[in-house]
């Protein structure tokens, strides 16, 4: 018996277009309107949003860096036209989560058993086919030039969100510490800390 492979109508590496890409909720919205998807309200993800004052205060960070934060815009990095432009509440952006190392099984709420976790004293350490390997403290971290993005997020689990991210590029850290010809991966390997991640 042989096996017959046939060519897929679309090609794997050409993207599609980013008209067609947020234009399907607009078909997926007219056959809700139509009775014929009775599985939205069932794929609707719970956000886990606090429920009192007590709660939301939780969801203070857990340092404050007025030396870093709130960080400059890029305004390269702007929202899709065809998306509502409207940013995602903090409450329901800062609950919507998805961390094994505090809670396990799908996104819930994270925030509410990572409260004790430490961020200070944090260290990140770069080592292997670079030519200055080094250490990296929180503070190390944050003299890097940091920048504000926004993004829009979208999840196959049907929630979207439109997120500011601060932060700075990978590439700035990757040019620290100089990788070498031989470097061709960048791996990433998590801390270890049961005592505070105790999925």
């Amino acid at each position: 018996m042989t096996s017959r492979f046939f060519e897929a109508d679309v090609p794997s590496l050409v993207p599609t277009d980013e008209a067609v890409f947020f234009n399907r909720r607009v078909f997926v919205q007219s056959i809700a309107a139509l009775g014929l998807a009775p599985w939205s309200s069932a794929c609707a993800q719970e956000t886990g949003q606090p429920s009192d004052e007590d709660e939301r205060a939780k969801l203070t960070p857990p340092i404050e860096r007025p030396d870093v934060f709130p960080t400059k815009r890029n305004e390269a990095y702007k929202l899709p036209e065809s998306v509502d432009s409207t940013l995602t509440p903090r409450e329901a952006a800062a609950t919507q989560n998805n961390f094994y190392e505090f809670l396990s099984g799908r996104a819930g709420e994270v925030w509410r058993h990572a409260g004790d976790f430490e961020v200070e004293p944090w260290t990140v350490e770069v080592t292997g086919a670079c030519s200055k390997p080094a250490k990296l403290s929180l503070d190390d971290l944050f003299k890097f030039e940091h920048e504000e993005r926004l993004y829009h997020f979208r999840c196959v689990e049907r929630w979207a969100m439109n997120l500011p991210w601060s932060g700075f590029p990978l590439r700035k850290l990757l040019e620290k510490v100089e990788p070498t010809g031989e470097a061709k991966f960048v791996r990433f390997v998590s801390a270890y800390r049961p005592e505070q991640m105790e999925a």
